[in-house]
This record gives C-alpha cells, sequence and structure tokens, in this order.
C-alpha cells in the first residue's frame, strides 16, 4: 500500500460513502487504534474508490493494525449518504459493505440516493437493497404529485384543456389524489420510489 493510495482513499471530503472503520479489540484496549482508521488529518476512508475487503485489510495493515485488531471491525461513524440510517453500525463489519459495493460494481454518484430510498421503503439492509436496484426508478428531489404529473404529460402529450372548448376551464387533475392513490409510488427524503 503505496502513501500516495492511502492519501488517495482518505482524500474522502466529496464522497457518497465514507466510513470512519472501528476496530472492537482496539476499541475495548484503548489503544492508539480506538478512535478508528485514522490517516494524514482523516478518519474517513472512500468506499467509492476502495477496491474491496481486501484492499481495506491492506489500508489498515499499512496503518499498523494488528491482526487482531483487523478482526473484529465495525462502523464506527459515517460521511455521506444515509444508507445506515436507522441501522446499528456497531454490527455492520465495513469489509462486507467494502465487497458488496465492490462485487457489485454500484456507483453511489447515481445510485446512493436511490438505495437510501429502497431501504427506507423496504426496510432491507444494503446488500438487500443493491440486489433491488434494478426494481425501481428515483426521481430525486420531487414530490408524488409532480411525479404524476410529469406522468400524465409524458402519456398524454398531445392533452389540451383548451381542446374541451368553454369546458376545458372547468376540469382540472387532482396530481394530489393522484399521488395518494398510486401504489406503485413511495414518496420519501429526496425523492419518490417507483415500482417498475
Amino acid at each position: 500500500m503505496t502513501t500516495e493510495r492511502l492519501n488517495e482513499l482518505f482524500n474522502s471530503s466529496t464522497s457518497n460513502l465514507a466510513i470512519c472503520v472501528g476496530s472492537w479489540f482496539a476499541y475495548t484496549s484503548c489503544n492508539e487504534h480506538a478512535l478508528g482508521s485514522w490517516h494524514n488529518g482523516s478518519f474517513y476512508i472512500d468506499f467509492e474508490k476502495l477496491e474491496g475487503s481486501e484492499e481495506l485489510m491492506e489500508v489498515l495493515e499499512a496503518l499498523g493494525w494488528s491482526e487482531q485488531e483487523r478482526e473484529e471491525l465495525f462502523i464506527q461513524d459515517y460521511q455521506g449518504e444515509p444508507i445506515f440510517e436507522g441501522s446499528n453500525c456497531d454490527y455492520i463489519n465495513p469489509a462486507h459493505i467494502a465487497d458488496i459495493i465492490y462485487d457489485n460494481g454500484v456507483d453511489l454518484d447515481r445510485d446512493a440516493k436511490k438505495l437510501a430510498a429502497i431501504m427506507e421503503y423496504t426496510g432491507e439492509d444494503l446488500e438487500d437493497a443493491i440486489e433491488k436496484l434494478d426494481d425501481y426508478d428515483f426521481y430525486e428531489d420531487m414530490t408524488g404529485e409532480e411525479y404524476e404529473e410529469q406522468l400524465v404529460c409524458d402519456c398524454y402529450p398531445d392533452f389540451d384543456f383548451d381542446k374541451l372548448g368553454w369546458l376545458g376551464g372547468y376540469v382540472t387533475i387532482d396530481y394530489e389524489a393522484m399521488a395518494r392513490d398510486d401504489d406503485s409510488i413511495y414518496e420519501c427524503e429526496g425523492g419518490v420510489l417507483v415500482t417498475r
């Protein structure tokens, strides 16, 4: 593990998922690694750049972590998208998360908000949410009403109330009711999740 690669992995200020990796052994021993992964002023490893658990172990070894410290890892803290919101990070192994993201080729720039929405909607963990990425569409920064209005415009592009003559002034579409009655959408933090 080169210093350049360590610097790259710990340069995580713009990452969608940066994790401070903790060790239960280090934490309970109150040793120098008790506060988690640390390099060059940063505690957070960029998991978007990390190439699986094997590289994570190389990082920790380069930081001087013993084999015993690398055995029982947990997510001490994280920054970025709320992928683990509502989860007990004390029981999530970051090495497993590194493999899930790397092995499945997850693009967190594109899919982080969608994954968080799937997890919020289904109550499932990150691994199950990744498996269901293709089952949903996600419309960021949109309400259910806005989604229904866009759907009507897309499905009926030539529809014009003016074509109804004087009656057109009295006809409206209740997009709020459409959103409320549409079982295929889920309005969540940051957008609308739609079942395919």
